[in-house]
């Protein structure tokens, strides 16, 4: 009853105690302030209910004592306490994270409440504005407002600080925090390993749960792998926040985040600068890169990544992670070795005799991987031991049956398969250990390191770091690891070429005395892989079929010879082999002499020397059928196991044979497996070989002492038997062979080198049965012999290219400007800080910007003679160069051999590494670069299938022949025409922006700078011409200027920067007398010919620019010179028109030259009136304007009337500082056309106007008469050329209707078309008028004409009636003849009477007329 009732008071504390953990784990985590402090206070709860239950266990623990109840309940009970503790700390540590919620709610708040304030606060004074101040006071207001809105944009950039500092400490804080639990969590399963349960013996148990449980086990390690993996990748990405407010000694470089100004400094987001003093939390004061300092806010700023503390933190973890996976593996391996123990016991013999051959080999092998993969260090591990026995008895029952024809199926047979998964699972957590351990080793090297000395001198230096990790042992008895922290040493070790560097000692061999343990099986291996890269050269292949000997050319266009695949193919039966295998056929013959030619040469292709990769793979041991022991091969030959003449192993207890490789395959021969892993593995040989192999003896072990001894001595002391291949133990007899002592280390030994054999000193040789993997690794002219076995580095193509500058030319004599200081740095040093790339033939500035070698020549980097050798080592390796030499068809793509005439592809030629890209190179003119036939493979600008180049713009595919042609690519390099374009750019980026987008572009569909036009030939300054990059056509650079193929502005820079490089500017630097032809510079002492100052180099006479008026176009006095036309022996020049010659003065003088580049000649320099008045160049009150024609007004006068507008475009003369109109507008011309005709229509108007009234004088009123009808023939004068203006003006009003109504064109025309309505009407009235007066006034003179005739004949009438009245009153005749008379009197007086009623009619109608013409005058 009692024991009953304790039961249930422990059972019931359990349940109470995985109630707590259960409850304790459902508590879940949370993220914002509220949440977490709830949570929080739940599990604080939970941790009192803990504390509570501390009192039943301890009375549990009373009652049961030491019993495995009672330590259950302590253990659970412990579990329930460190998952408190851990929930609280966890809770505790967001707790802390999430107050920082309240800090940014309180700023919220304060954002508002003072928002509020500043809207309520009142005015403490009133402002007073007089009327004349009020528009400065609105400025003061308006500005006032964009201010603030400013502020509170700036405000809202620095609270986007604030959210990066807040992401940048939360990275910070998940990173540490991940850091400390992984930590944890390795430390855990470190303890899990070490405790009881894994250190007793393993007992039997079924393969299923060593399969699960070596799952779980490397997945938990691959887990933590990816873990710390991502913790790694995170670590460069940390920011170092803790730097803000503890400052390092050395300079702290910060990055800005926003755009920040104040009066001291500007910074844009992404300036870098050095932090200066951060002392103060508020400012930082601060260094730009220019020299600038200030203070500056600290929160505008961030400290880059990476932190220094996170990698290292990532780095401990990754070396703890190396200890974890060692000593995992030495726990792993001891169970396996007691798993495998206890398979074997537990296998009926039985069962084993009827499995098949291939169950049978694949068993075999089997306990060959056991024996060899858990071999351990010690020679003294029982657990081993026992295996061994276990082993050689398994296998002695293997080879002593012969296989039956079907495989076994009994559970034996299901069991060994599946212990074969249990190996391969063990193998793969090697693997992976040896994979993740090699990547740790590979990132502690550096390729390069800047080292700073004590003194202050700066030096590069290849070292690279390496971390010596103590070994970790597993206690053989304890079974514990005796290291589970790791404590490292750093190594700097000094990186050579083609050989690693010794690290120092791990720790030093004691003293021991040397046990020979009877079994041979106790093998180590001294070096279970050598490898051997040997290079050779292919001289000849046969062919099959003929049996002749063909050249390498020969057989790779046959397609005998496949350099790329590594293959030889049989023409006759078409059997594709490796070529090792080809070789050891006789197939092909080469030739390991060293110092044969190599790769390419002048008259054809030479043999390319390859490497033969050799994987030799030493035969640990063989099986003795007889007692399944391993033996050596000495042995097995004497015993007849082995045959080396025939290359069988034979079994002579069955009697079966099998080949050696077969053996191996079947497990008879131990090796190593990676060995005959996949024999069909693409372009590997593999074969077994009986040598002798010799080994350099540097000491041997004395089995009694524990010393090293010298060989002489071990061999005088009977301790090595050269004879029989013996080491022994003198005084207790035991032996084994020299193989074995050299695996174990017993003999200190390394392969003997031929001159090692020849000498005869210190040298062993034993049989040896060798594995041997050959592969084929195509030839590379300038890689062999320079590989590197530290980390496989080889020399790019930089180097190689470097080299075979330093060949031709003495790179350290030749200097160019170092960028970053401007001071001299020769070619050696330039190229060894990477300021130059001769492979991509770049030359790198600090700022990033790459220039091509041309551009670094054109910027005074690189002086041009030097340019010019450079260059002339890349034609010397130029695509040109092949096709000169006959090597290459540009036409057909073909590369051949000029010895045989065979043909390849050059797609072949290069597979077959007979060519070389990256050492072939070409001019790429779009890109006006030098570039390897490689790179203009890889950015798709030669494609390689086809043997054509790509038209960049069409994407057609053209031969190189009509590439070139086009001007796309230059196959040849011309270093003295690459060099002119240097110069010349040279000298016009002193003058101008050569940068500017000027020209279209031939390769596509924008724009091209004036450097590129340079460069690409589209503008060729030297001859004054300009290509069509559209339609091909070549003109003069003037006529490319005015057709504007060229941008205005552009242009307009060029032509005064070639008037800055003018013959007239050459005259006057150089006081050259153009009469004389001598010229006087400032350091000459004497007067020089042209000659001499060009021999001098004081000219440059292909950038010495002038006008040929012969034919029009800009030219250079080198060109002259070229073509005869200027002799700068005398000085003189040739009339091309008549030959003669003429001095340069006579030249210029007849107008033959031009010394200048006139602008005006070339470029159209009219602007808008608009922007010639903003620029200050006219005063529109006082200049006047000319128009075409030729009729001065002032400005206002033409913008009046509509002749300009402000966007009308006008020249300035600069003679009379007129402004004229850069082009005949016809709207302008019609307006002119018009306006004078109004004018003369005015004078017309003027005259008509004058208001006279009609003269009653005849003379006058004739006069008058004669007037008008003088203005009525100068209206029908001009009445033809005032309707063709009229005309013209409407047509092109009418033809100009579309014209937007805004535009400055539509108010001219607007005015164009009120003139000449005005014109028309006005000349109409003009003309009728005038018509009318003339008609009116002729009437009137006539009229008055007749009356003053009228008069004139009543008035003598009556003179004379008066003198006949008197007379007939005086007279004293009859009454008769008086009346008779008077009769006649009366009568005449009659008609008298209707004449002068009839001139009455007509001085009233003179008089009517004239009140009439009045009226019309005053009208």
């Amino acid at each position: 009853m009692g024991s009953r009732k304790d039961q249930g008071g422990t059972d019931q504390c359990l349940d109470l105690i995985r109630g707590a953990q259960k409850k304790i784990l459902e508590v879940p985590f949370a993220s914002n302030y509220l949440a977490v402090q709830q949570k929080l206070d739940e599990t604080r709860e939970c941790t009192t209910q803990v504390k509570a239950l501390k009192r039943k266990v301890n009375e549990v623990k009373h009652l049961k004592g030491q019993t495995p109840e009672g330590q259950k309940v302590v253990g659970e009970y412990s579990v329930l306490e460190d998952q408190a503790l851990q929930k609280k700390r966890c809770l505790e540590t967001l707790f802390y994270v999430t107050e920082v919620e309240n800090l940014l709610q309180n700023a919220q708040s304060d954002f508002e409440e003072r928002a509020m304030y500043l809207t309520k606060r009142k005015l403490v004074f009133d402002s007073m504005h007089r009327e004349e101040a009020l528009k400065a006071s609105s400025r003061m207001h308006r500005d006032c407002v964009y201010a603030m809105r400013s502020t509170w944009s700036w405000l809202g950039q620095v609270t986007q600080c604030l959210e990066i500092h807040m992401k940048n400490a939360g990275e910070y804080h998940q990173f540490f925090h991940e850091v400390q639990f992984i930590h944890e969590d390795m430390q855990t399963f470190l303890g899990l390993l070490n405790n009881s349960k894994m250190r007793a013996h393993l007992q039997p148990t079924k393969p299923e749960i060593m399969i699960q449980y070596f799952k779980d086990i490397t997945n938990r390690l691959l887990d933590y792998q990816a873990r710390v993996e991502d913790l790694g990748q995170r670590s460069t990405l940390v920011h170092p926040i803790y730097l803000r407010k503890d400052p390092p000694v050395y300079p702290l470089r910060a990055k800005c985040l926003v755009e920040y100004s104040n009066p001291e400094i500007s910074l844009s987001p992404g300036d870098a600068c050095i932090v200066l003093d951060n002392s103060d939390a508020d400012k930082w004061q601060i260094r730009k890169s220019d020299g600038t300092e200030a203070d500056v806010p600290g929160v505008v700023l961030v400290i880059p990544p990476p932190d220094r503390k996170a990698v290292h933190e990532n780095q401990k973890l990754k070396d703890q992670l190396v200890i974890n996976w060692d000593t995992t593996l030495k726990r792993l391996c001891t169970q396996l070795t007691q798993y495998f123990t206890n398979s074997i016991k537990e296998t009926p013999s039985i069962d084993m005799k009827s499995l098949s051959a291939p169950q049978k080999a694949e068993l075999m092998k089997l306990m060959n991987e056991v024996v060899q993969i858990l071999r351990p260090n010690s020679h003294d591990d029982k657990n081993f031991q026992v295996l061994m026995s276990s082993v050689t008895n398994f296998r002695k029952i293997l080879s002593q049956f012969k296989p039956g024809d079907r495989d076994a199926r009994n559970s034996s047979v299901q069991k060994w398969q599946t212990n074969g998964k249990v190996m391969l699972l063990y193998k793969d957590f090697l693997t992976y250990g040896k994979s993740y351990k090699d990547d740790v080793s590979s990132s502690r090297g550096q390729e390069q390191l800047m080292v700073n000395t004590e003194q202050g001198h700066m030096f590069e230096s290849k070292a690279y770091f390496e971390r010596v990790l103590p070994v970790i042992d597993v206690d053989v008895n304890s079974k514990e690891a005796i290291l589970t922290n790791f404590k490292a040493d750093m190594i700097i070790n000094e990186r050579h070429n083609a050989k690693r560097p010794v690290p120092p000692p791990r720790r030093k061999r004691q003293s021991r005395q040397a046990s020979l343990v009877p079994s041979s099986e106790n093998l180590r291996d001294l070096q279970d892989v050598l490898e051997e890269i040997k290079p050779f050269t292919i001289v000849g292949v046969i062919d099959p079929k003929s049996k002749q000997k063909l050249s390498v050319f020969q057989a790779m266009s046959q397609g005998i010879l496949d350099l790329s695949q590594g293959t030889f193919t049989n023409p006759s039966t078409g059997e594709i082999m490796t070529i090792p295998e080809a070789i050891h056929k006789g197939f092909i013959l080469a030739d390991f002499s060293e110092n044969l030619t190599n790769g390419d040469s002048h008259d054809g292709f030479n043999p390319m020397r390859n490497m033969l990769d050799t994987r030799v793979y030493p035969v640990s041991g063989v099986i003795d059928p007889r007692t399944g022991e391993w033996i050596r091969v000495r042995q097995a030959v004497n015993a007849g196991i082995l045959n080396p003449k025939t290359g069988k192993y034979r079994n002579i207890v069955t009697g079966e044979e099998v080949d050696f490789l077969e053996a191996i395959q079947n497990g008879y021969l131990v090796v190593d497996p990676s060995a005959v892993g996949d024999l069909s593995e693409n372009g590997v040989y593999t074969f077994v070989d009986l040598v002798d192999a010799s080994f350099k003896v540097n000491g041997v072990i004395d089995p009694n002492s524990g010393e090293e001894i010298s060989l002489k001595r071990a061999i005088m002391d009977g301790v090595v038997d050269i004879t029989n291949s013996i080491y022994r133990n003198p005084n207790t007899g035991e032996t084994m062979s020299l193989e074995e002592a050299l695996k174990q280390g017993l003999i200190k030994a390394q392969p003997a080198t031929a001159t090692d054999v020849d000498k005869g000193i210190d040298i062993i040789t034993i049989k040896q049965l060798q594995v041997k993997r050959q592969k084929f690794v195509p030839g590379d002219d300038k890689m062999l012999g320079r590989l590197d076995n530290v980390d496989g580095w080889k020399p790019d193509q930089n180097q190689l290219l470097f080299d075979k500058v330093r060949s031709l030319l003495d790179p350290d004599s030749i200097t160019v400007i170092d960028p970053s200081d401007n001071s001299p740095m020769t070619l050696t040093e330039a190229f060894e800080k990477s300021v130059i790339n001769f492979s991509k033939g770049e030359f790198h500035l600090p700022n990033g910007e790459v220039l091509t070698l041309e551009q670094a020549a054109a910027r005074n980097f690189i002086d041009p003679e030097v340019l010019k050798d450079l260059l002339e080592v890349y034609n010397q390796s130029s695509l040109g160069d092949l096709c000169k030499k006959g090597k290459f068809d540009p036409e057909t793509g073909l590369v051949t051999d000029p010895q045989t005439g065979t043909t390849m592809s050059l797609e072949s030629a290069i597979a077959q590494k007979l060519v070389d890209p990256h050492q072939i190179f070409i001019y790429d003119v779009p890109s006006q670069k030098i570039m390897s036939l490689q790179q203009a493979i890889e950015e798709g600008k030669y494609n390689l299938s086809s043997g054509k180049y790509v038209h960049p713009k069409t994407g057609e595919l053209l031969t190189l022949t009509e590439a070139e042609k086009a001007g796309i690519v230059k196959c040849s390099i011309d270093p003295d025409e690459r060099c002119k374009v240097a110069k010349t750019l040279e000298r016009l980026n002193k003058l101008m922006d050569t940068t500017v987008k000027s020209a279209p572009s031939p390769f596509s569909d924008g724009k091209i700078s004036l450097e590129e036009a340079i460069q690409t030939g589209v503008l060729n300054l030297q001859k004054g011409q300009f290509t069509d990059p559209v339609t091909g056509e070549v003109m003069t650079l003037a006529d490319a200027i005015k057709e504007q193929k060229l941008d205005p502005a552009a242009a307009s820079h060029l032509i005064k920067a070639l008037d800055k490089l003018s013959l007239k500017e050459m005259m006057e630097d150089l006081n050259y007398d153009p009469e004389t032809g001598l010229l006087a510079p400032g350091n000459s002492s004497r007067p020089m010919s042209m000659e001499e100052a060009l021999k001098q180099g004081l000219i440059c006479p292909e950038n010495v620019f002038l006008v040929d008026k012969v034919n029009g176009r800009i030219t250079t006095l080198g060109n002259l010179i070229d073509e005869g036309r200027f002799d700068p022996k005398d000085g003189t020049y040739i009339n091309p028109n008549t030959g003669e010659k003429l001095t340069l003065a006579e030249a210029i003088e007849q107008g033959l030259i031009e010394p200048s580049i006139l602008e005006e000649d070339f470029i159209d320099t009219s602007m808008t009136l608009k922007d010639l008045i903003d620029s200050g160049k006219v005063n529109p009150r006082s200049t006047n304007f000319v128009a075409p024609n030729d009729v001065k007004m002032s400005l206002r006068d033409a913008l009046a009337n509509g002749f300009l507008t402000l966007n009308s475009k006008v020249k300035l003369d600069p003679r009379s500082g007129c402004v004229q109109l850069a082009s005949d507008e016809e709207v302008v011309k019609a307006l002119l056309d018009v306006r004078e005709s109004s004018d003369w229509l005015q004078t017309v108007e003027q005259t008509l106007g004058t208001n006279d009234k009609a003269s009653q004088k005849l003379e006058n009123l004739k006069q008058q008469t004669e007037d008008y009808q003088v203005l009525q023939d100068d209206i029908l004068k001009h009445e033809g050329e005032v309707k063709t203006s009229i005309k013209q003006a409407e047509e092109l009003i009418e033809n100009n209707r579309t014209v937007d109504k805004k535009d400055d064109g539509a108010q001219q025309l607007q005015k164009l078309k009120f003139n000449t309505a005005d014109l028309k009407v006005r000349f109409n009235d003009a003309s009728t008028e005038t018509e009318g007066r003339c008609r009116r006034f002729g009437k009137m003179s006539a009229d008055l004409e007749d009356f003053y005739g009228n008069l004139q004949d009543l008035d003598q009438w009556l003179d004379q009636a008066i003198e006949l009245s008197e007379e007939y009153q005086a007279s004293d005749e009859d009454i008769e003849v008086q009346f008779t008379n008077y009769k006649e009197f009366v009568d005449e007086l009659q008609a008298k009477e209707t004449e002068m009623a009839n001139a009455f009619k007509i001085a009233d109608g003179f008089r009517d007329e004239a009140q009439v013409c009045q009226i019309s005058l005053s009208v």
